[in-house]
């Protein structure tokens, strides 16, 4: 299970976030297609810097100038 959360994770950030002008990190996360609640979403150049997935696992996080375009996923429910 935590297998598969680590890759749908790396793929989603893989797939959204790249070295562009996006201002935020964003997208859905998933286990098994079922939404991941409450999953916090941490830039990974600032652990102060960070957010939470909703009731439908979607999470938006304001990219910071300092940002180095990578993201952590910690789910531990």
């Amino acid at each position: 299970m935590i297998k598969s959360l680590y890759l749908i994770a790396f793929l989603t950030v893989l797939t959204s976030c790249s070295k562009s002008n996006k201002k935020y990190y964003s997208g859905y996360i998933y286990n098994k297609n079922k939404p991941i609640k409450k999953a916090k979403i941490i830039d990974a150049s600032n652990c102060t810097h960070f957010t939470f997935t909703d009731e439908k696992g979607y999470f938006a996080l304001k990219k910071l100038e300092t940002s180095i375009d990578e993201i952590i996923i910690n789910s531990s429910c």
